[in-house]
């Protein structure tokens, strides 16, 4: 992997899997925005901070997914820097079995969901109480609250360029996933349109290439969680459980999932657009024979 891009004078990013900001503070230091999946992606961030004589004074995880923060820690061991996140997912940074649980109904999480892309070590991480205009490390930005494919998740925006987050995903990985991991359909809706009023004039997702073409990447993000709402409805026109609910959307978006992390991440991606779907009096459940089942109002 390449090391650090520029986008303009003093902010950069690290592309990959997730991609990373770096932003140069005005002591001629760095704020990191997301850390990625890995210890091994902390060590690309500090080696590509190094190489342009930028020293990090702190990190924002944008909210709390393993591969948002999987650099944390070496970040931290090495360097002794603060971390800063969102409220509510500050405290899976704190207690990272919390994701693998939640998506395990709350039980204690099986044994397959302990992976990287779903638990990274903790983080002793401060907590960004409200969005708006911030100062940290000596650097002047704004916090955009973008809550939707996470309960709760800040885009960072500093002068005109916008850290996204998973807001909104590039093009390419629209394509790869039609059914995007959300926790709350109307919020992410929502989110799509803080980014695309940000006034931001390049807009990096977490996940994909960024864009000066804020409008597109926002339309293409709506139309696909639309595609994705109406494959679960019509999954619903017979009467189904959630599971069978899940079997249908994933025929017809072509979907596998060859492993329990797929499942599970599918699986709450299904349970939010069947709670929009209930809530916009389209679709309704009950409870019978002991079965929980879903079907067209």
């Amino acid at each position: 992997m390449a090391g650090l891009t520029k986008i303009q004078h003093g902010i950069y990013y690290l592309a990959g899997g997730v991609n990373c900001g770096v932003v140069q503070t005005p002591d001629l230091g760095c704020l990191i925005i997301d850390t990625g999946n890995s210890e091994d992606s902390g060590k690309k961030l500090l080696k590509g901070c190094k190489e342009l004589n930028l020293e990090p004074r702190a990190i924002i995880n944008t909210h709390s997914h393993a591969d948002h923060y999987g650099g944390n820690a070496y970040l931290v061991e090495h360097l002794e820097i603060p971390v800063y996140a969102p409220i509510f997912e500050e405290s899976i940074l704190h207690y990272p079995l919390l994701e693998p649980m939640y998506l395990w109904s709350g039980a204690r999480a099986h044994r397959e969901l302990h992976n990287k892309f779903l638990l990274a070590s903790a983080s002793p991480a401060k907590v960004l109480n409200e969005p708006g205009k911030r100062k940290i490390a000596g650097l002047e930005l704004i916090l955009l609250e973008v809550a939707g494919h996470a309960h709760m998740q800040f885009a960072v925006q500093v002068e005109d360029v916008l850290f996204a987050a998973d807001a909104v995903f590039g093009e390419a990985i629209l394509e790869k996933h039609p059914l995007a991991f959300m926790v709350d359909i109307q919020n992410a809706k929502d989110a799509i349109e803080t980014i695309r009023h940000s006034k931001a004039n390049v807009v990096v997702p977490g996940h994909g290439q960024p864009t000066t073409n804020i409008n597109a990447l926002c339309d293409a993000n709506q139309a696909a969680l639309e595609r994705a709402s109406q494959a679960v409805l019509s999954a619903c026109s017979d009467v189904g459980t959630t599971p069978e609910i899940l079997e249908r959307v994933c025929a017809m978006l072509e979907i596998e999932m060859p492993d329990l992390t797929r499942y599970v991440l599918n699986q709450t991606a299904v349970l939010a657009h069947l709670t929009y779907l209930e809530e916009q009096g389209l679709i309704t459940h009950q409870i019978i024979r002991n079965k929980l089942i879903w079907q067209i109002h």
